[in-house]
């Protein structure tokens, strides 16, 4: 008899033994607002010494299933996806799989089970059996979060192994295991005694393996003990071996490369003769890992590059958009200054005022350029460029406060390399006044005087704002700072390389430690704040 066969006869038996218990609710009445009620289990929750491979479970209303594909999780994993089917107030869970001695298994339904009119869910309802003698009911608990920023997530897998083996994540599907709530806290529930090795695995995918790729993994070194809690598991992506991960030509002119490393230390050679592409300046992102290749050969149609790493040698073939006369763009080829680059607010007293080009530029006749304040004229101290390949024009004054600044750049004075030149450039600011301003200044101490630190100061949307590198016990003083809410974060730099970095499982290394500051912290206009922070009390 097939597999489907039976399971639709297991359906017709049990559906005929439940049919007499089915009865209509009246209608009308209040609103319902309460989740469906399990009135009968074949077999009883928490049944020892089962055997078979059929669940029914009869409710006191209609239901249906919501995303039980994704929502039903089984512990220890079957090897197959459990079949699932709803006949009014009945459902029927079917499963192949050949169980294993001795066990207890948990089939936790999330919230997949609804009821037929209001959609109210029962939640986290879990099935449990045991395939020997007793339920095993102890638990391990504790919390998942990113070791970068210590936030966390919904959904993150928390697995338990009973293999010592460094490989089991790659190569074994965990014993047990469970997954987070909105608060990143863990319940791994109905195990044996022992003790485990325990893995916390962010993946897209579903088959509860490590495999270096997209993932974001966490671990402990030594084993845990089945009924222990509060096991806090810090999750980091490792960085894979490099490889170049995608490449286009943005427009002609410009190719970006990405990768999933840095690409400032790649040793790459050029394959299409340079001279010929007219290559004016390489950029790179802020992480390294984009490549933004300059070049004023229009006409051009391809660059090859060959780069090695670990002594295997690629080639990269990159297609360039060639011009004919106009750009195939969605926005006209022309010089223009990037709208964030102009101050909204008022401009910042210990600053320049900034513009940014969306192309590097070749020359700027200065002599045409009108700085107003209050309607003067004035003379900026200097103006210069504040990038390697001239996109970002600084204007450095001697600001004053409260007074309103304009800036005048008519048509034509500035030109990029592809010789374009600008249309008018028209932008207005007005300045802070000195008791704008407050001061947080931080007396730093730490019971390991031989560690390294990177105390950062993180404005309300977790940008950087100003970073501090701590050789010893310190009062750092962040001057100058804008009315409002700021965290503080600590980096406990091991290997002393001025940045946070991830771990790596083989080698049994850690993602660098971070803190935060135990509040939030107000700074006000005009005003200093003085507070303390000790590692290690």
């Amino acid at each position: 008899m097939s597999r489907i066969v039976r399971f639709s006869f297991f359906i017709c038996i049990a559906f005929c033994l439940f049919s007499c218990a089915i009865q209509v609710a009246p209608g009308g009445g209040d609103k319902d607002l309460a989740p469906p009620v399990i009135e009968k289990m074949i077999p009883e929750n928490h049944t020892t010494g089962f055997k078979g491979h059929d669940l029914v479970i009869r409710f006191d209303e209609f239901i249906q299933l919501k995303d039980i594909q994704t929502q039903l999780i089984v512990s220890p994993p079957l090897a197959y996806q459990p079949e699932t089917k709803v006949r009014k107030k009945i459902l029927f869970i079917h499963f192949d799989d050949t169980l294993r001695e001795n066990t207890t298994y948990t089939f936790n339904f999330g919230n997949s089970i609804i009821d037929n009119n209001e959609g109210n869910v029962l939640e986290n309802f879990q099935y449990v059996f045991s395939t020997g003698d007793v339920i095993d009911s102890l638990e391990i608990s504790g919390k998942v979060d990113f070791a970068f920023d210590l936030k966390t997530e919904k959904g993150i897998l928390v697995m338990l192994y009973s293999s010592p083996e460094d490989s089991v994540p790659y190569k074994e599907r965990p014993l047990y295991f469970a997954k987070t709530n909105d608060l990143g806290e863990f319940h791994v529930k109905n195990i044996a005694p022992g003790k485990y090795r325990i893995f916390a695995l962010k993946t897209g995918g579903t088959d509860y393996q490590y495999t270096n790729g997209d993932e974001s993994i966490g671990f402990l070194d030594t084993l845990v003990e089945a009924g222990q809690s509060k096991v806090n598991l810090h999750l980091f992506s490792e960085q894979r071996e490099f490889q170049i991960t995608r490449s286009y030509s943005e427009f002609a002119g410009k190719v970006v490369v990405i990768a999933n490393g840095a690409l400032d230390t790649l040793p790459f050679k050029w394959i299409t003769d340079t001279s010929k592409l007219a290559i004016h300046a390489l950029s790179y992102s802020e992480k390294k890992d984009t490549l933004n290749i300059w070049y004023t050969n229009l006409k051009a149609d391809s660059l090859q590059i060959s780069y090695t790493i670990k002594e295997k040698t690629d080639t990269s073939t990159l297609r360039l958009f060639k011009f004919e006369g106009k750009q195939n763009l969605r926005q006209p080829f022309a010089l223009t200054v990037d709208p964030s680059s102009s101050l909204i607010q008022a401009q910042d007293l210990h600053r320049p005022f900034s513009l940014v080009f969306n192309h590097p530029i070749k020359n700027v006749e200065y002599s045409k350029i009108r700085f107003m304040a209050d309607s003067q004229q004035v003379e900026p101290l200097r103006i210069e460029f504040g990038d390697s390949i001239h996109r970002i024009l600084n204007f450095f004054c001697n600001w004053k406060e409260a007074k309103s600044y304009h800036l005048f750049i008519p048509s034509g004075s500035i030109e990029d390399i592809y010789g374009l030149k600008n249309d008018t450039i028209l932008f207005d600011t007005r300045t802070h006044e000195l008791t704008d301003y407050g001061t947080l200044a931080v007396l730093f101490s730490r019971e390991e005087v031989s560690d390294q630190y990177i105390l950062q100061l993180l404005d309300a949307k977790d940008n950087v704002v100003r970073e501090s590198v701590l050789k010893s016990d310190s009062l750092v003083q962040f001057l100058n700072l804008l009315p409002g809410s700021y965290r503080m974060k600590l980096i406990r730099d091991e290997n002393k390389s001025g940045k946070w970095d991830a771990g790596n499982y083989l080698k049994h290394v850690q993602a660098e430690e971070v803190d935060f500051y135990k509040e939030a912290i107000m700074v006000r206009a005009n005003w200093d704040v003085e507070l303390k922070w000790s590692i290690g009390e």
